[in-house]
């Protein structure tokens, strides 16, 4: 789990892969036993972006963030929580490229029925 603590800062983004992160990054590794997609979810609900200073570039310090305390439920609960949270992720992504599609074939029906005929 990774963001940026310079510039755009609150948008989370979850890796699964081994990463390079940038020396204006804030990255997670160790979950400490919790359920890394859980943390995710937790993190992109916790709108990290008010812990900001600075004002002509907002930064985040990882300090700020680190003493930020939140209850967490048992590892069970995180993980049904993850999965139902990516299921919707799924969902929605799903939705999002059916709604593209139909764009496009409006485009093209509107190319068709739009296009000036001959001899009319």
């Amino acid at each position: 789990m990774v963001t940026g603590r310079s510039g755009t800062i609150g948008k989370i983004t979850f890796v699964e892969k081994d990463y390079w992160p940038h020396n204006t990054s804030l990255w997670v590794t160790n979950f400490f036993d919790n359920d890394p997609k859980f943390v995710f979810y937790l993190f992109n609900n916790l709108r990290i972006e008010r812990f900001a200073s600075g004002s002509g570039v907002p930064t985040l310090n990882r300090n700020d963030v680190h003493d930020f305390k939140i209850p967490l439920p048992p590892l069970p609960e995180q993980t049904a929580i993850a999965s139902a949270l990516s299921d919707m992720d799924a969902l929605i992504t799903q939705t999002e490229k059916l709604i593209e599609k139909k764009k496009a074939i409006k485009q093209g029906v509107m190319q068709e029925l739009l296009q000036p005929k001959e001899g009319g």
